[in-house]
Order: C-alpha cells, then sequence, then structure tokens
C-alpha cells in the first residue's frame, strides 16, 4: 500500500512507518496462523482416520461378540425391571430430579 503524503513533517513520517510495519506484521501473522490452522487440521484428519482404520479392522467375529454382548445387557436390564418395577420406577425418578438440578442451574 502506498504512503500517504507526509508534507515533510518527521513526526507524521515515523506514524505512516509504522502504520506500515504495522500491517506487514499483521500480514506476517495471518500467514503463520493459516499454517498453523491447516496443521492442526490435517492433525485431526490423520487422528480421526487412524481410529476409523481401527473400527474398521474389527473382524467379523468381534463385532458379533460386541453384538452379543449389548443384546446379553439389554436383556438383563429388561429382566431387572419386569423383576423390580418399583426400584426401576424409583431411581428413574431419582435420575430425573439430579438432572432437572442439575440443568436448572
Amino acid at each position: 500500500m502506498a504512503n500517504a503524503t507526509t508534507n515533510g513533517s518527521p513526526a507524521l513520517d515515523d506514524v505512516v512507518k509504522q502504520v506500515d510495519e504495522i500491517r506487514a506484521e499483521i500480514a506476517k501473522l495471518n500467514k503463520m496462523l493459516g499454517a498453523a490452522g491447516g496443521t492442526a487440521a490435517d492433525d485431526l484428519k490423520s487422528r480421526a482416520k487412524e481410529k476409523l482404520d481401527r473400527l474398521s479392522d474389527l473382524t467379523d467375529e468381534e463385532l458379533q461378540a460386541l453384538r452379543e454382548r449389548a443384546d446379553l445387557a439389554g436383556r438383563q436390564f429388561t429382566d431387572t425391571v419386569r423383576r423390580q418395577p418399583v426400584a426401576a420406577v424409583g431411581v428413574a425418578a431419582a435420575a430425573g430430579f439430579l438432572a432437572a438440578l442439575l440443568l436448572r442451574k
């Protein structure tokens, strides 16, 4: 950017010079921030890809075992609620009360 006409005033010349230096520093900072942001985004992408690769490496047997464990946990929960409905309602009410207290603040 071109310097403004300073009419030969040394003080005004110094101010214009300082403004130009500040603009240059801001431009450098913008470049540095852009590079840092790109590096952080690349890092996040690589970590996400690693986790996805780990998940995709699970064998069918491992996936079946996970499904069976989830089914078993669901059946156990259902059986417990059927055997002790009053306790289940009490636990649900207490959890709702605590959630309301925490969310209200």
